[in-house]
């Protein structure tokens, strides 16, 4: 049986898509009879209800991750907090003779530089600028130290397919394989809408495009559809969202929602539209098609599903997403058939008890090479 340190924010404190997986990994492994720690990192709290040690980590350095490597001595680290970090961890997992899995949760993970958008000068002014352009800096160059880790990661894990050849070739004994998302469905009460209603469901910034899904909620405000949002306002330029008389008709914001209510609106929505900028595989996806429900997205069809296996449509412009979400609420009978071959593929790649074989299989793997 292996010892596994997992590494990354803890979906107690955090509601995302790395955290929700970390949560889903520890469990499982722990039911497998593998022993799991599991260090919660930025933790808001000293308590946690889990199946498996937490070790809470309110701000995580060089010196405290070497205390817990010493202290835990794991077989092997899973380490799921983007780059942050990363080459402190490999250094203390090369000192320690501690295996170090790298588990890629968005493309920017396996990038040297990255891109991030400055702040307008007329909003915030020349002081506020500088601070502005100086964190950015920061920001850059701490990504470029962190990317040299890979010099000391012992394998690689990626959400998609198409990543694969993008990990860096730094390492000659690198693993590397794609273990996609998982998820558990759980449902929490039935939900009840008085008009049959579409859902978009994700963290409200501007990478997620909302304006786009209000925008059309707009060209559709004669039909009898609704258009539901979900999700965390973390950027306050949006917070007009909260605002119904500045919103179509048609459109409501439910705001933020614990996992089970948002599988239980889900389930009764006719399909849900994404509008979000590519980055790693989103588990609005697989809950959709877990619940049998085709998918609209704007700009991102992970590893091409929605296209190969006909679940949905990735329709690339706005004017074909009004198209295409027209074509789905008017066609019943193909919007149940795209929802049954989503429900089939879903059972078939993203259950729990399959992926964690996979993931047992790779981690034995890297401890042997």
């Amino acid at each position: 049986m292996m010892k596994i340190l997992i590494m990354n924010q803890h979906f107690s404190d955090y509601i995302g898509g790395s955290e929700l997986q970390c949560d889903l990994i520890a469990g499982h492994l722990k039911k497998y009879g593998h022993e799991v720690i599991y260090g919660a990192i930025n933790s808001k709290g000293n308590c946690y209800k889990a199946d498996y040690k937490i070790i809470p980590i309110k701000k995580l350095s060089f010196f405290l991750l070497r205390q817990i490597f010493k202290e835990t001595k794991p077989d092997l680290v899973y380490w799921r907090y983007n780059k942050n970090y990363l080459l402190a961890a490999g250094i203390l997992c090369n000192h320690y003779n501690v295996k170090l899995v790298f588990s890629i949760s968005t493309f920017t993970d396996i990038k040297k530089w990255i891109l991030i958008k400055l702040p307008n000068i007329k909003i915030q002014g020349i002081k506020r600028r500088l601070r502005s352009f100086a964190r950015l800096i920061k920001v850059l160059f701490s990504n470029l130290i962190n990317y040299t880790g890979f010099f000391f990661v012992d394998g690689v894990v990626s959400l998609r397919e198409d990543l694969l050849e993008d990990i860096p070739s730094v390492n000659n004994k690198l693993l590397k394989t794609c273990i996609y998302n998982s998820m558990e469905i759980r449902i929490s009460g039935e939900f009840k809408w008085n008009k049959p209603y579409v859902i978009w469901v994700a963290s409200i910034k501007e990478r997620k495009n909302p304006g786009q899904y209000i925008k059309m909620a707009e060209k559709f405000i004669d039909k009898k559809v609704d258009f539901l949002m979900v999700g965390k306002i973390q950027d306050s330029s949006y917070s007009f969202i909260n605002d119904k008389y500045n919103l179509p008709g048609n459109f409501f914001y439910l705001g933020e929602k614990q996992l089970e209510e948002v599988n239980s609106i889900i389930k009764s929505s006719l399909f849900l539209i994404s509008t979000c900028s590519p980055e790693g595989f989103s588990n609005n996806f697989i809950q959709a098609w877990m619940l049998g429900k085709p998918t609209i997205t704007l700009f991102f069809d992970p590893d091409g599903l929605i296209e190969k296996y006909n679940i949905g449509y990735l329709s690339k412009t706005f004017n074909n997403m009004c198209t295409d979400t027209n074509s789905l609420i008017e066609n019943e009978t193909v919007r149940l058939e795209m929802g049954n071959r989503a429900r089939r593929l879903a059972l078939e790649l993203f259950d729990p008890e399959k992926n964690i074989k996979k993931f047992i299989e790779f981690f034995e793997d890297v401890l042997k090479n």
